[in-house]
């Protein structure tokens, strides 16, 4: 619930990780202490490279207290590996002149409370786990409008979770060039998002335009009531050139998912699922018409089609992928058209479609 002062005489101490409990308030009440972590006992760790705390998000408690701890910060010149969870985003201007020289950190930045049953998937929950222990991870929960300190840090970050922002209309508003080296990025109930870039986008003087999401392997996006679209605008060379994976999961107003200029980008994309998109009628747009006869989405290995009603067809000018090897539908009552290798499997696939068999599809 606290620790004692005798910490600090662990002067050769070169990593430490502590997790209060939930009851450590108690002991506030109780006069037992008046802080989790006594004054100057961080600040003689002076050799200390790696320093995690852990606190249950639901404790007002820390607010004050985090205040303390991030004043003794600065005389932790050997800190590489951070990680800590701050209620306010105001509260990482004291973090401003060292987090950039971290090897690794992990912010959590928002006031929230614990769901009791998580929105995301496990599977989606153990990727992102894996993804914050290896890179620079900002998550950014509850938030109101772009704070200049959270735009700060995730032009270092290479694994951002936006969750539950309550007004930002793009995710391009958190500033395009800040988003360059970004390798995962996962969203989740941002009820008033729009779209997820603007090709329009116009950077501030002096800024070089860099190809935004050009390192990116893995977008996910989940429970967006009011997604329409993924890009909007022209597209640079460059932009999503490596994404592997792009997860589509409970968007009911997005209709549309590839347009011509954002299919040319997708050359690396290995993996899609979209789920639960109830206005989604084919993936590729029909602005598409235009496209070149032959195979897009080149790389695709896997496709999951998931509870979409009112899903047609695939693609009704082109042809996806000829490295295909595992087509899933469930419940997309309406499909007819496909767009991929004539394979006798297919057939199969679409008898058993037509006796309301779930699909599952082998492609050799």
């Amino acid at each position: 619930m606290y620790l004692p002062k005798e910490i600090g005489k662990l002067i050769n101490l070169r990593c430490f990780k502590v997790s209060f409990c939930q009851h450590a308030n108690r002991c506030k009440e109780t006069k037992q202490m008046d802080i989790t972590i006594p004054t100057g006992v961080l600040s003689k760790l002076n050799i200390l490279q790696e320093l995690s705390i852990d606190v249950n998000r639901d404790d007002e408690w820390w607010d004050a207290d985090v205040k303390v701890i991030l004043n003794e910060l600065s005389s932790l010149k050997w800190l590489k590996r951070f990680e800590l969870y701050l209620p306010s985003a105001e509260l990482l201007q004291q973090l401003r002149q060292i987090y950039r020289y971290f090897s690794y950190f992990r912010f959590t930045v928002g006031h929230h409370r614990q769901r009791i049953i998580s929105r995301l998937h496990h599977e989606v929950e153990e990727i992102f786990k894996k993804q914050q222990k290896m890179m620079k991870c900002l998550e950014y929960i509850n938030g109101e409008g772009i704070p200049t300190e959270i735009t700060k840090v995730l032009n270092h970050a290479k694994c951002f979770f936006l969750d539950r922002h309550w007004t930002v209309k793009m995710l391009s508003d958190f500033r395009k060039e800040n988003m360059v080296n970004l390798i995962f990025c996962l969203l989740v109930e941002c009820n008033e998002l729009q779209t997820i870039i603007d090709g329009d986008y116009e950077y501030p003087l002096g800024v070089v335009n860099i190809p935004v999401f050009r390192y990116l392997k893995y977008l996910g996006i989940h429970y967006m009531w009011n997604l329409q679209s993924i890009w909007k605008g022209p597209i640079d060379e460059g932009c999503l050139s490596n994404l592997r994976v792009l997860a589509l999961h409970t968007c009911p107003n997005l209709t549309t998912i590839f347009t011509p200029n954002l299919l040319g980008n997708l050359r690396q994309l290995e993996e899609l699922i979209v789920e639960d998109c109830c206005k989604i009628k084919s993936l590729v747009s029909q602005e598409s018409s235009n496209l070149k006869h032959g195979y897009v989405l080149q790389s695709l290995k896997s496709i999951s089609l998931l509870d979409l009603p009112e899903l047609v067809s695939i693609s009704d000018v082109t042809s996806i992928s000829p490295m295909l090897k595992s087509l899933i539908v469930y419940n997309c009552p309406k499909l007819e058209t496909l767009s991929v290798n004539k394979a006798p499997t297919i057939k199969r696939f679409e008898d058993q479609r037509r006796e309301g068999v779930v699909g599952i599809i082998k492609v050799a």
